[in-house]
């Protein structure tokens, strides 16, 4: 069974992306405007989105199979609600809280994806 294609990590730095995207499209729902302050805020939400999707990348670079990856995408999918929500609710904590809250959920999401890829009959 052939390898499946890298997966090249400048898809994490797009992926960071949704990180600000969902704080602005949430931001945005509950007060029904945006300011110059919420546009700068959303920028935290960056870095811990892409440290989850840099491993995302990493673990998808490591899947043995198709299926195997398609577990580690699931894992990271599941995860992203909770890890937006994190990083959105973590700026009560500051940066770090931002990053923790944001990036923890990402990382063990594609993680148990991964895990779950490696046991027999389910990577094959």
């Amino acid at each position: 069974m052939p390898q499946p294609a890298k997966t090249p990590y400048w898809l994490a730095l797009a992926l960071g992306l949704l990180g600000p995207l969902f704080y602005l499209i949430t931001f945005g729902a509950r007060f029904g405007r945006l300011e110059t302050q919420q546009i700068t805020e959303s920028l935290y939400t960056y870095l811990p989105v892409a440290l989850g999707s840099l491993a995302l990348v990493w673990l998808l670079n490591k899947a043995a199979s198709q299926k195997a990856r398609r577990l580690v995408w699931l894992g990271y999918l599941l995860a992203l609600p909770v890890g937006m929500f994190g990083s959105t609710v973590g700026g009560m904590l500051g940066f770090l809280g931002v990053v923790l809250f944001g990036a923890i959920p990402l990382l063990v999401g594609a993680g148990l994806g991964y895990a779950l890829g490696r046991l027999p009959g389910h990577g094959k």
